[in-house]
């Protein structure tokens, strides 16, 4: 064999050799087997090269998000304090983290809550039965009202404004302070558990969650289904908020585990303090308004 001949083969053999393999994302190292890098957790695959590739990525995500979906909502709706002695056992990677549920489905129920503010017609029309001609004076008595600018109608303007204002703008506001304060005061009666304050935090935010998905619920069919009818709407509304105790109770019972005289004692301090405070605040809220407007 020639020099000419082995200096070829040298060069191929030093062609054919791997390049060291970096994440694109991180820079880190990886090695031939990683499918993930170890430091950033994103797939090694090569870049986007064909539509395959993107549905592929797509189909993954989106059923590993619906499977959590489904692993967390059913527990949540069905399993009271279930998701939190889960989320501090340590499983938490099959399920949707607490704070993630929380700030998503609040954040539906308060874009619901904005389109479905209840008007002035609607309080008037449910509170009397009137025929569809009595609906199109009332209308335009209201749209006299309305350009006369008079006193009355002024005073009225300004309510539904603080009520605009207080279901856009305060109430989420508010509620962002009242879970870590609920956790707050359910810390307090539970403090001989010795346990951190953020297992306490926990229970309120799936609790809270759950909440919401209960208030979503109740505007999905009293918007759609019972429309006008005034009396279904409070007797759901009535057997929602006692379903929101009952869980609250089960939760507190399977959580804390305590007997049945202590997590009634329990749930009392904690209703009292908790319906307490929020009218403190919500007061707060309706003299800050008419202080500063």
């Amino acid at each position: 064999m020639s020099a000419t001949d082995l200096t070829s083969t040298q060069t191929e053999t030093v062609q054919t050799l791997p390049l060291p393999l970096t994440c694109a994302n991180c820079g880190s190292e990886l090695k031939p087997t990683f499918s993930f890098c170890p430091d950033c957790g994103q797939s090694t695959e090569p870049k986007v090269e064909s539509f395959g590739m993107v549905v592929k990525e797509f189909l993954e995500d989106y059923f590993s998000f619906d499977s959590k979906v489904f692993r967390s909502l059913l527990p949540l709706l069905f399993r009271p304090g279930f998701l939190s002695i889960e989320y501090i056992q340590g499983r938490r990677a099959r399920y949707i983290p607490p704070l993630r549920m929380y700030l998503t489905i609040s954040l539906l129920a308060f874009l619901m809550l904005a389109v479905n503010k209840p008007s002035r017609l609607q309080y008037q029309s449910d509170s009397q039965e009137i025929s569809s001609t009595e609906l199109e004076e009332l209308k335009h008595d209201i749209d006299e009202d309305y350009a006369a600018r008079d006193q009355e109608n002024d005073i009225i303007t300004v309510e539904d404004a603080f009520w605009d204002s207080f279901f856009d703008s305060t109430l989420p506001k508010l509620f962002f302070v009242m879970v870590p304060l609920y956790g707050l005061i359910q810390a307090m009666l539970y403090w001989r558990q010795r346990r951190y304050y953020m297992e306490h935090l926990i229970f309120s935010l799936h609790f809270h969650s759950f909440v919401f998905v209960v208030l979503l619920v109740y505007m999905l069919i009293s918007s759609y289904l019972l429309a006008g009818m005034a009396f279904l709407n409070r007797t759901l509304m009535l057997t929602f908020t006692g379903g929101i105790l009952l869980y609250l109770y089960f939760a507190l019972k399977r959580v804390y585990g305590q007997n049945y005289f202590k997590t009634s004692l329990k749930f009392g301090l904690l209703l009292a303090s908790y319906t307490i405070t929020f009218i403190l605040f919500c007061l707060i809220a309706l003299f800050g308004y008419y202080s500063f407007r």
